[in-house]
């Protein structure tokens, strides 16, 4: 199979049956072992790409095809998606090769009577689709943040109301842009000082994260799974803001932890690491953390990591957290409420998101959050300590979670004895946290503490 054939078949997945991208390409990639290296940074660059930018390639679709997108047939729109993106974002691919190889696509499924149309609507859109794009641009701000960056105007409109023109339009253009690689320095394993040297020795460059403690910027890696450092269980990639989640837990070394959303399991895992590592203090009895999450195929996840990093303080549980479970009331020191969201805020990453989500699929999030925060409340122990997370710009979700959470009676507590000094401010004095994309150099993110009167 071609890295083309395979692409516009996962392109197919992602878009018309909603398999989630961080899923479906490496699942591509895996399936194609024989593929030479070039092949494999194709395929990926070509279905990526297609997926981040598919607002604009459809609104050129709609302006050169006589068929609209909805009506077309699945697999020839797919061969248009990926061909419209090599002409309009692959300055490297010549025009005459995207055309070509997606009517040579086009016959082998058996669309030869198709062949025509495929070939006029990219030769069409090779020709003017760049002046038909400037044009569309000149009509409104909106519309050239929509087709410049392939966001839905929706979208746009709620981060224009949340946080004003100006940082909706930096949010706008962090979601195409390239995200360094984040990891989180496992220090129950290893010191960071000889995690770094080990990358380094194998022409990682390695740099220092911003906001995080003991977490690093990597560039220059393909292949992680074979790192020594990542075989040996060293450290885990996992974004910045997730990171803070653990650090705004505040642990001591001791405490009983559940989380009640886990997998895939980054905060458990830090949490559980920096229990080992400060467990080292024989007068503290040692803490655990008990993983939670819905279903089995989630929580393996979880384990994979744990086999790996050799952690023995997780245990993990299945269990749905909008069902209360009597048995843990009043019984966890600290509790993480990472809920189910919108996911706005790591669209970078996952760009099928903008394109699965909206407003009224938010609003049923909103009413879901507070069953699950409504059982967190009654699992902190009195003078114990709850975590509210999620990875959504959206206010509604994040503000009323939060009113919600003060409402049962928590009593907010301040953030700014676990932040860096770059992020403390008055919100994170009344102890919550928003990061945003494009304003900071991590996932879009949002935190809030809370302490059990």
């Amino acid at each position: 199979m071609t890295a083309r054939e395979a692409s516009a078949k996962t392109v197919m997945e992602i878009l018309d049956k909603r398999m989630p991208s961080h899923i479906a390409i490496p699942s591509m990639i895996k399936k194609n072992q024989d593929w030479s290296v070039q092949d494999r940074g194709f395929a990926k660059r070509l279905t990526d790409g297609t997926v981040r930018r598919l607002e604009t390639i459809d609104y050129l679709l709609s302006v050169f095809s006589k068929t609209s997108v909805n009506k077309m047939k699945p697999w020839i729109r797919a061969v248009l998606r990926i061909g419209v993106y090599q002409l309009m974002y692959c300055e490297d691919i010549p025009q005459s090769a995207a055309c070509n190889e997606a009517v040579k696509l086009v016959k082998k499924y058996g669309f030869t009577n198709l062949s025509g149309y495929v070939n006029a609507v990219l030769r069409s859109v090779a020709r003017d689709g760049k002046i038909r794009l400037e044009q569309a641009c000149e009509t409104s701000i909106e519309e050239e943040l929509r087709l410049q960056y392939s966001v839905p105007l929706w979208l746009i409109r709620q981060w224009e109301r949340d946080y004003g023109e100006e940082v909706a339009q930096k949010i706008v253009a962090a979601t195409v842009m390239e995200k360094h690689l984040t990891i989180r320095c496992n220090c129950s394993r290893v010191m960071p000082e000889q995690l770094v040297e080990s990358l380094t020795a194998e022409g990682i460059r390695v740099e220092a994260a911003r906001y995080a403690e003991n977490a690093f910027y990597l560039y220059g890696c393909d292949g992680l799974e074979s790192l020594e450092a990542f075989q040996k269980g060293w450290f885990q990639i996992q974004d910045e803001s997730s990171i803070l989640v653990g650090q705004a837990a505040g642990i001591r070394g001791d405490e009983c932890v559940l989380d009640l959303c886990a997998a895939p399991g980054g905060k458990s895992l830090h949490i559980a690491d920096i229990l080992e590592s400060k467990g080292t203090d024989k007068s503290l009895p040692g803490g655990q953390v008990e993983a939670r999450d819905v279903s089995e195929a989630k929580l393996e996840l979880i384990r994979e990591n744990l086999r790996r990093i050799r952690l023995e303080n997780v245990i993990t549980v299945c269990a749905d957290a909008t069902v209360f479970d009597a048995g843990r009331e009043n019984s966890a020191d600290v509790v993480i409420a990472d809920v189910p969201c919108s996911g706005t805020g790591v669209i970078a990453r996952k760009p099928d998101i903008k394109y699965n989500m909206n407003e009224e699929t938010q609003n049923e999030l909103c009413a879901l959050q507070k069953k699950i925060l409504q059982n967190a409340v009654r699992y902190v122990k009195p003078g114990g300590t709850l975590i509210f997370s999620t990875c959504t710009l959206n206010r509604e979700e994040n503000d009323n979670g939060r009113t919600f959470l003060l409402e049962q009676g928590m009593q907010a507590d301040s953030l700014i004895p676990y932040l860096p000094k770059c992020l403390h401010n008055e919100d994170a004095k009344q102890g919550f946290l928003r990061l945003i994309p494009g304003v900071h150099e991590t996932d879009g993110f949002y935190i809030a503490r809370f302490i059990k009167k």
